[in-house]
């Protein structure tokens, strides 16, 4: 009697510390989450601390009502195509094929026979290389994405003419958690097209987070609110300067936005999601 006792207690007391020391006793995961030593684990679709928050597969993209951007998805919802359109005719089309540790955008342009292949792949613990294909073989400038910050991506980027030669120097400061930032872009070559930028982010999803590529993703990205791009003489760019006000849907995605640009034209945009 004494030892089924002492047994019994001694499993209460593994059971009381057990549940004790269970990080995930007080977690809940929304839409079918997994929570797994105190981090909920989200199904395709879903994510947020306790996968509360649907990401919404941008579909189309209109301006002034003519689509401009179409998209299509794998399953587990990664990017698959990308269709370009200039005043409703398609000019771009990109395949995207995905490896252990590379991402190949097959691009095909109207106006060319040949396909582009742009290979993005992992060359260190915070870098990513891009290069530049034809026909197979290795054309143009190759790029280094690296300096990566929590949550917003990359902060500088190197275009290289070859291994040891930068063509062009991009860096990046976060200045917000939603990943406004302000940027100097330097051609080597050609300092007088240095350029500065400034952009603005709402706090709400980005309407092409679901386009972004995997290594170079911005989790935390919101719209511009204000983007200003400025020359070498502090001169404003007013062909690509703007400010947006977008409206939302019950996702906070946008669902439109205004977008008036520095030199007066104006466009009307709406996105539609899957």
């Amino acid at each position: 009697m004494k030892r089924l006792t002492s047994l019994l207690f001694t499993l209460l007391i593994f059971v009381f510390f057990s549940c004790e020391n269970d990080p995930c006793i007080d977690i809940t995961c929304n839409n079918n989450g997994i929570c797994i030593d105190g981090i909920c684990e989200c199904p395709d679709g879903f994510e947020g601390k306790y996968c509360e928050e649907q990401n919404l597969l941008l579909k189309h993209v209109y301006i002034d009502g003519v689509v401009s951007d179409s998209y299509e998805y794998l399953e587990d919802g990664r990017i698959s195509k990308a269709s370009n359109y200039l005043n409703g005719d398609p000019y771009r089309i990109v395949n995207f094929r995905y490896a252990v540790d590379t991402i190949i955008l097959d691009q095909k342009f109207e106006l060319f026979e040949n396909i582009i292949q742009r290979m993005y792949y992992r060359i260190g613990l915070d870098q990513i290389r891009a290069d530049l294909f034809s026909d197979g073989l290795i054309v143009g400038d190759f790029s280094i994405y690296s300096l990566f910050e929590s949550n917003c991506g990359y902060t500088k980027v190197e275009t290289f003419l070859s291994e040891d030669v930068v063509r062009v120097e991009k860096t990046i400061e976060i200045i917000d958690e939603n990943c406004s930032f302000e940027s100097i872009e330097v051609d080597k070559f050609q300092e007088e097209n240095m350029h500065f930028i400034k952009t603005l982010n709402d706090d709400k999803n980005y309407y092409k987070k679901s386009t972004d590529i995997m290594y170079l993703s911005s989790p935390n990205r919101g719209n511009p609110l204000c983007h200003s791009v400025k020359d070498v003489n502090n001169n404003v760019n007013e062909s690509f300067s703007f400010s947006s006000i977008y409206t939302y849907n019950e996702n906070d995605f946008p669902s439109s936005e205004k977008r008036t640009y520095f030199d007066g034209r104006v466009e009307e945009r709406k996105f539609e999601y899957y």
